[in-house]
């Protein structure tokens, strides 16, 4: 049985790479819609859930990301009916998420790096979208952390929260489009470096 370093499976591998790439999807919806109340908060709690749960060695559980994906899919479709003027999908994301597990795992291989990179075609860019990406699931990691504790409170004012989740919104819509299409714009490697100086 084929195992990474941090003793993933290909299989848990491809359900995270498909995971993520649903997140920053939401991201792109959230981010054009501005949705408020529940469904909000239900894009903010899958996002650092399901997000954190991609980190290494932080979640090996097959089953676990087979029901986040299912919220995932389901959540898009709900905010997607929300905004007229809704993003594209990203290429790597299914038209709809199978429901027996080996049809989900052949789903997830245009959503793997190898996959978009090579749509992408622009090796040093790519390279530096997943870097901002890291950078991006670092802050998540460190949001899904501040929300738990919250000792003595909230840290900051429900508007300074929602800054920085609409923020977070711009930052994942803005990769979602980057890490799976061609560069859009002549300054492409610039604005994917900026954005990481901006997760930093």
């Amino acid at each position: 049985k084929v195992h990474g370093v941090c003793s993933k499976t290909p299989q848990l591998a491809g359900l995270q790479d498909l995971q993520m790439l649903y997140n920053l999807h939401i991201c792109q919806l959230a981010h054009s819609s501005r949705p408020e109340g529940e469904i909000r908060q239900e894009c903010v709690s899958l996002l650092l859930e399901s997000t954190y749960a991609t980190m290494t060695n932080a979640n090996f559980d097959e089953a676990c990301f087979d029901h986040y994906l299912h919220r995932a899919a389901d959540l898009v479709v709900r905010l997607a009916a929300q905004a007229p003027h809704a993003p594209p999908s990203p290429l790597g994301l299914p038209a709809s998420l199978p429901h027996d597990r080996s049809s989900l795992f052949f789903s997830a291989g245009p959503a793997g790096l190898l996959a978009r990179s090579a749509v992408v075609g622009d090796d040093e860019l790519f390279g530096v979208v997943e870097m901002a990406t890291y950078g991006w699931k670092g802050v998540v990691a460190h949001l899904y952390h501040a929300e738990r504790l919250q000792a003595g409170g909230p840290a900051y004012s429900d508007t300074e929260r929602a800054e920085v989740y609409q923020e977070l919104f711009r930052v994942g819509s803005y990769l979602a489009q980057a890490g799976s299409c061609r560069p859009l714009e002549s300054h492409a490697l610039d604005r994917a470096l900026a954005e990481c100086f901006a997760l930093g």
